[in-house]
């Protein structure tokens, strides 16, 4: 505490008069407040938000603020510092934060606004309506319906008759099938299953969706080989604003397990980004860009994120999927891009997501990658051990260094096989 005492914000106002500094908001139950307004929220998410919301770590600037959930343990904000991070600061209650700061939320959504309210912060969100728009399935389904661009069979259905019949068309096609939520939430909300029909358990959970959204999204399972998401800030529509057309700031490589979960970032380079512009990813680039410029015309503005991926169909061919989910609001993969920062421009860059949970000493074994990087690569812990004395479950770690080979040790340290790797 005495330590982020003496971290006095600084100015946070330009010569303009405008506010420079943000002040960032852990929502990360986002889609379920998209799903389900006015919900409460478990003990578990509760905890979850809190302990993520340590991520903001990785794009906070000088003079920014971080709302956590706790705090951390003692050493953390100093060892982010030595490892050159900036000297943002950190709070755990909106009472001691100069209202004039810009609000910066994982995404805006009805919570965000009425606790804007409530403790008189600034609020400058796109319409709420148009963000629950650009996120759900619809908005996506409709690009790729535009664009030709689908998996072949999926489609929306909107009563289980609807379903039946789909689930039979695909079980002479493919060996498995997918249904998901209107809203993904990061990758969950979804069903997997093979045949042609759903057991109760399927059954149950498809008729609770069909009920909360009016509609679910089947899809074929397919063999993923590559995922990659693009980053984009999307300003005011223009004619509110002279922010211009959307701009692409980057791209990561998606990485996950064995069983399809999320496990990190690893950051394209600009010569990558350009080799794949000339071959099967230019054609991404221009429907994702042309999508970005749609949700701006719709009146989104902020970040937005575009998955797509390429994958094996079940006869053995090789396809690009563009729009895999859509994500106006900030993502995990815009957090990885932001690590630019304290790289050099040829450097390898990935952000991790690992388990101190379970380990015996996560000390010990932090200091163990630390050491297999050498002096060649930085392995900076970007999450915390602890949040108010009690250990952290799903934390986060940076590396970076110039010896891919260096590099790729670390990770192996830290992932293990992976379909990414």
């Amino acid at each position: 505490m005495q330590f982020l005492r003496r971290c006095a914000l600084r100015s946070i106002l330009d010569d303009t008069g405008d506010v420079v500094s943000r002040l960032f908001v852990g929502n990360f139950d986002f889609e379920h407040t998209l799903a389900a307004p006015g919900a409460e929220p478990s003990r578990v998410l509760r905890r979850k938000c809190a302990e993520l919301s340590c991520a903001w770590s990785a794009v906070a600037s000088a003079d920014d603020v971080i709302l956590g959930g706790g705090m951390p343990d003692p050493d953390f904000l100093p060892e982010l510092q030595a490892m050159g991070f900036p000297e943002f600061r950190w709070e755990t209650s909106p009472l001691n934060v100069d209202r004039r700061l810009d609000v910066c939320p994982w995404g805006w959504d009805p919570s965000v606004i009425d606790w804007c309210r409530r403790h008189g912060m600034r609020c400058n969100g796109p319409p709420l309506e148009i963000v629950r728009d650009v996120n759900a399935r619809d908005f996506a389904s409709h690009i790729e319906s535009q664009s030709r661009t689908g998996l072949p069979g999926a489609c929306r259905v909107c009563g289980l008759d609807d379903l039946d019949h789909t689930l039979r068309v695909l079980a002479r096609a493919t060996p498995g099938w997918v249904i998901k939520a209107r809203f993904g939430m990061a990758g969950r909300e979804c069903l997997r299953g093979r045949g042609h029909s759903l057991d109760a358990a399927q059954r149950t959970w498809v008729v609770t969706r069909l009920e909360r959204d009016g509609a679910v999204f089947c899809e074929p399972w397919v063999e993923r080989i590559e995922e990659i998401s693009w980053q984009f800030d999307v300003p005011a529509p223009p004619s509110d604003s002279t922010g211009g057309a959307p701009r692409l700031l980057g791209a990561t490589q998606l990485v996950t397990d064995r069983r399809g979960a999320h496990r990190g970032n690893r950051l394209l380079s600009g010569d990558q980004i350009a080799a794949d512009q000339c071959a099967e990813w230019k054609p991404v680039i221009d429907i994702v860009t042309d999508l970005a410029g749609l949700a701006q015309r719709r009146g989104y503005r902020g970040p937005l994120g575009v998955d797509s991926m390429k994958y094996r169909a079940s006869d053995g061919t090789v396809a690009v999927r563009p729009v895999q989910d859509v994500n106006a609001r900030w993502t995990m993969g815009r957090l990885a891009l932001e690590l630019r920062r304290q790289a050099d421009s040829d450097a390898h860059v990935g952000w991790w997501h690992v388990r101190w949970a379970g380990r015996q000493s996560p000390r010990d074994w932090y200091q163990a990658l630390r050491d297999a990087g050498g002096a060649s690569v930085r392995v900076v812990r970007t999450s915390p051990y602890e949040i108010d004395g009690r250990p952290v479950e799903l934390g986060t770690l940076a590396v970076i260094g110039a010896d891919p080979q260096a590099v790729r040790r670390v990770e192996r340290g830290i992932l293990g096989p992976t379909s990414g790797d």
